[in-house]
């Protein structure tokens, strides 16, 4: 659920997730990518141009600890 989105840096990343049937990295397909970053970049900009929080999360200190605002 978008509501509930917090950002996730490379600090945050041990190991690859590799699936033990296919032995493969799991990776999200360009179009589900594609789609959540466009979802998440309508419902931050209704914050910020708008003032409409439809996000549990704490936005301006999320954006304020990544360096955006």
């Amino acid at each position: 659920m978008l509501q509930n989105m917090f950002p996730v840096t490379e600090q945050y990343f041990k190991e690859i997730y590799i699936d033990k049937n296919t032995k493969k990295p799991i990776e999200l397909s360009n179009k589900v990518k594609h789609n959540l970053k466009s979802k998440a970049n309508k419902l931050i900009s209704l914050y910020s141009r708008k003032g409409i929080k439809l996000m549990f999360t704490d936005v301006d200190k999320i954006l304020q600890t990544l360096k955006i605002i």
